[in-house]
């Protein structure tokens, strides 16, 4: 009994914090045949205003009864609280950007699983031993609040961003803490040459940055982008499409013409979580036509399925996107302690 009032006080304390801040599918094991599931699935990292994930997690409520509560942590944050409870497990769901889910699975954090729908999903945005899988993804780009420019031209590059019309307007998440952070910096990297191995171009380009006035905060919000607090902000294109359409900011989603990475986000069944048939019936949701679909009209890119037509004909070409750099994600996982150090020594320091 005071491991459930335990549980419980926890659940609770989720949702409030989280105030602050499906399933027909083809192939997989599914979550059938396990048992009965709790009525609460805990996933780490699944903000109201990120990636449609209020009203997913609306829908899923609908359909299953099962409650997910929000939860404000980014990937780095989910990571390790979820390896600073791996002897109490308090979530049930890792949800992190590609490399974080493939360092949960080397870390012993995430059992395998072979969710409904994972053989529509392409090779490279899946673990073949089912530690991870992508639910979506977006591409690195540029939240340009043209009003907050004061009539400077809309950058189009990355090195435009080192201009004098743009000193002290660019933002962009700490590339050790946050995901996206990280993909900046994979992004900023190839787009000057870089490659997994070596991040002297990255570096430079950072440091650079930094001269011109860049800052860097470990949590940053597309709403600030909206604002004009954050006249550019460097994000996910998804982001940025939702504070133009959706909350009818001024804000130009700009791919950089001189080359971008896919920010490939992905989910893990946390080991020994409180409710594992829940968790594998969330994760079927997410990756089930209608969750897939769901994100699509985000402006996120599915991992199964196509984007609607009428998102489509919003966003950038498809050609654009055609253009995203390929990278290795598991030695970008391997690498990316060794490049959070040398970010900090060389950049933050």
């Amino acid at each position: 009994m005071n491991g459930m009032k335990l549980r419980l006080s926890f659940v609770a304390a989720v949702a409030v914090l989280g105030t602050v801040s499906a399933c027909g599918a083809t192939d997989g094991a599914g979550a059938t045949g396990d048992g009965a599931a709790g009525t609460t699935v805990v996933q780490y990292n699944s903000a109201d205003a990120w990636a449609n994930y209020k009203a997913i997690r609306a829908a899923f409520k609908a359909e299953s009864g099962i409650t997910v509560p929000a939860d404000i942590k980014n990937s780095g944050q989910a990571i390790t609280a979820i390896e600073e409870q791996k002897a109490h497990p308090q979530a049930d769901v890792g949800y992190w950007g590609v490399t974080f889910g493939i360092q949960a699975a080397t870390k012993g954090l995430v059992e395998s699983y072979q969710p409904v729908g994972v053989g529509d999903v392409p090779a490279d945005l899946k673990a073949t031993d089912g530690s991870w899988v992508g639910v979506h993804y977006g591409v690195v780009a540029m939240l340009v609040n043209t009003k907050a420019l004061k009539g400077a031209p809309v950058p189009q590059s990355w090195a435009d961003l080192l201009k004098p019309d743009y000193k002290d307007k660019v933002f962009y998440a700490d590339p050790a803490s946050a995901a996206i952070g990280y993909s900046t910096a994979v992004a900023v990297n190839v787009a000057n040459g870089g490659t997994e191995d070596n991040w002297a171009p990255g570096i430079k380009y950072f440091q650079d940055l930094k001269k011109n006035g860049a800052k860097a905060p470990t949590n940053t919000s597309p709403a600030k982008a909206a604002s004009g607090e954050y006249p550019i902000l460097i994000d996910t294109d998804f982001n940025g499409y939702n504070q133009k359409y959706n909350n009818n900011a001024p804000i130009e989603v700009v791919i950089p013409s001189d080359g971008t990475v896919k920010v490939v986000y992905t989910v893990g069944l946390v080991k020994g979580g409180p409710n594992p048939v829940g968790a594998k019936k969330w994760i079927d949701f997410l990756l089930s036509d209608k969750g897939q679909q769901m994100f699509a009209q985000f402006f996120v890119h599915p991992v199964r399925g196509t984007m609607p037509a009428e998102v489509t004909a919003k966003i950038a070409p498809q050609a654009a996107y055609d253009g995203a750099r390929s990278v290795d994600f598991v030695k970008l996982s391997q690498a990316q302690a060794g490049f959070n150090e040398l970010y900090k020594k060389e950049v933050a320091g």
